[in-house]
């Protein structure tokens, strides 16, 4: 079972904030002092194994940390932004609220970067957005538009992708959580990587769909590999349902006019989730 960390539930499927990247500035030597003396601090909790090693290239951090935690999880601190100098008051905090949001380690490093932070400075570079859809990857469908797309096949597994790899915000994974998190449930997790800075209706939504498990009198939808392949060729633009034989034209008419569910986010919950954000800011 997955722990969500204040979820949002859209009809039938589930949002959760799953990684924030927070920029903070930080330039009082003092306080400084008190974070390095802080985390060394914090080595001997056994509570916590930290992680340190410095950067040398531009782009990454002079010195980082990895905070690895007792229950598996873990997030990561760097300080000093390495460009054509290093900008020892650049700090970068990134973590997973659904991870480590009730970690009492957590907590203290969080507590503390924004207890001596530059407030007018600070904020969210990015941010992903889980979507988790409970049907089988098998039943999803994304469907491709401008950006670089790759899938990825692994066995009888497959993710897709959106966007470069490289690009810090507008990439987009469908993937099966199910075998991910080794499930006994179906799940599909669709997963954005965000701006927050970026008005919705300005923020590049890809377009997912997904098969509804079953019918309304409860048998379940029989789809040969074929007809997965003739449907999300439908659902990419390729073709029409007028160019099918009788059989197959009446299966897809079916399908996408009763059991095909396009994935939404109307601008009230991008709103909620933005809220949620806030939460890891510091006060006006």
């Amino acid at each position: 079972m997955i722990y969500y960390h204040n979820p949002l539930s859209v009809g039938s499927y589930t949002l959760s904030i799953d990684n924030i990247v927070l920029d903070i500035w930080i330039s009082n030597q003092n306080a400084k002092e008190i974070i390095d003396a802080t985390i060394y601090s914090l080595t001997a909790n056994d509570g916590v194994e930290i992680i340190s090693w410095e950067g040398n290239k531009p782009g990454t951090f002079r010195n980082q940390y990895l905070f690895k935690l007792t229950n598996d999880c873990s997030f990561w601190l760097g300080i000093g932004l390495i460009t054509t100098s290093i900008m020892i008051d650049r700090y970068r905090l990134e973590f997973n609220p659904n991870k480590v949001s009730d970690n009492e380690i957590f907590k203290i490093i969080h507590k503390l970067l924004l207890q001596y932070c530059r407030k007018s400075l600070s904020h969210i570079a990015r941010f992903d957005l889980a979507i988790d859809i409970p049907v089988d990857r098998s039943r999803c469908f994304l469907v491709k538009d401008r950006r670089l797309y790759i899938e990825r096949r692994h066995g009888v597994e497959y993710t897709q992708y959106l966007g470069s790899k490289s690009a810090s915000v507008g990439r987009v994974k469908l993937y099966n959580k199910t075998a991910e998190a080794k499930l006994d449930y179906p799940l599909t997790r669709l997963e954005l990587t965000l701006d927050p800075g970026i008005p919705y209706e300005k923020t590049n939504f890809p377009t997912v769909y997904y098969l509804k498990s079953t019918c309304t009198n409860n048998d379940n939808i029989k789809m040969t590999d074929t007809e997965r392949f003739i449907l999300n060729a439908l659902l990419q633009g390729h073709g029409t349902i007028n160019e099918l034989g009788r059989k197959t034209r009446a299966k897809m008419e079916m399908l996408m006019t009763y059991y095909i569910c396009q994935v939404s986010i109307s601008s009230k919950i991008y709103g909620r989730v933005l809220a949620q954000l806030d939460r890891y800011l510091p006060a006006a």
